[in-house]
């Protein structure tokens, strides 16, 4: 079994954190709620399997993202990206989102719910 220790944590918190705040985004903080909508932010749109939030238990899921950018975060799992939007139907069977995070394989960070028929 690993052991980390304290300072480890702490050293690793400390220099991830000026990142996670220079990446921080401004202007509105309301996530969009369409697909056109998320792709106008700058997002992509997704279907996704799931979408948890972000913990510990996933972070092996994203090489070299640190865990401070995961916790709490909502994480999507198992995702394609959906090409057409607003036409009127959606061939996402699982959860529709838009994810405007880091993408590692299928999984993607920062995912909220949009409906992708508007």
């Amino acid at each position: 079994m690993m052991f980390i220790s304290i300072k480890t944590i702490i050293t690793a918190i400390c220099l991830t954190m000026p990142m996670l705040a220079a990446a921080s985004p401004t202007g509105s903080t309301t996530p969009p709620t369409t697909g056109t909508g998320c792709q106008n932010s700058g997002g992509s749109v997704q279907c996704c399997n799931q979408v948890q939030t972000g913990s510990a238990a996933l972070l092996g899921l994203f090489n070299g993202i640190p865990l401070t950018a995961i916790l709490g975060i909502p994480v999507g799992l198992t995702c394609t990206p959906i090409t057409v939007v607003g036409a009127g139907t959606n061939s996402c069977n699982q959860q529709s989102v838009c994810c405007t995070g880091a993408m590692s394989g299928v999984n993607v960070l920062n995912c909220t719910p949009v409906n992708v028929a508007l």
